[in-house]
């Protein structure tokens, strides 16, 4: 049997449908979205530059972090000395680093939802491919698209969806 649309979620219902409809327990399915795919390789490209980008602010955060203790350190040092000008000047660049930081922070947290975000992308992706196949297959392709994303195959990925394994 073939089935042509060009929405994949519809697809699946359908597939999922007629299986249901004529106990169907176990079947596979070769499947082509060229416009699905290149989307889903926008979004795993946009996952891959937020986990980048990640990595890079949180080497920043934990330098500024590191840079603080020094500070408060040094601050403390002065007041102890009673030098009070090198106090109040430690402590404004405190305060700036500290702002930063909190800059940083932001900028981070905005990452992590942008990640989030591309993350359920993918996972919907993997969903809609595997719901295009039924029983066993099914579990297969979710298994063997996860193991593809871990090794950042995208091209295994992409035959995994469309054919149900990796060629």
């Amino acid at each position: 049997m073939e089935v042509r649309t060009d929405d994949m979620e519809l697809a699946g219902h359908l597939v999922q449908g007629i299986c249901d409809a004529l106990g169907i327990v176990d079947r596979e399915s070769t499947a082509d979205f060229p416009v699905a795919m290149l989307k889903f390789q926008e979004v795993i490209a946009s996952v891959n530059a937020c986990k980048s980008q990640r990595l890079a602010l949180s080497a920043s955060v934990a330098d500024s972090t590191n840079q603080i203790k020094m500070m408060i350190t040094r601050a403390e040092e002065a007041r102890v000395l009673g030098e009070m000008p090198q106090m109040n000047q430690t402590y404004m660049e405190l305060y700036k680093l500290n702002q930063e930081t909190i800059n940083a922070y932001n900028i981070r947290a905005a990452n992590h939802k942008d990640l989030l975000q591309g993350l359920k992308a993918v996972n919907s992706m993997i969903q809609c491919a595997a719901r295009l196949r039924r029983g066993t297959h099914k579990s297969k392709v979710v298994a063997a698209c996860r193991q593809a994303i871990k090794q950042n195959n995208l091209h295994a990925l992409e035959n995994i969806m469309r054919q149900g394994h990796a060629d």
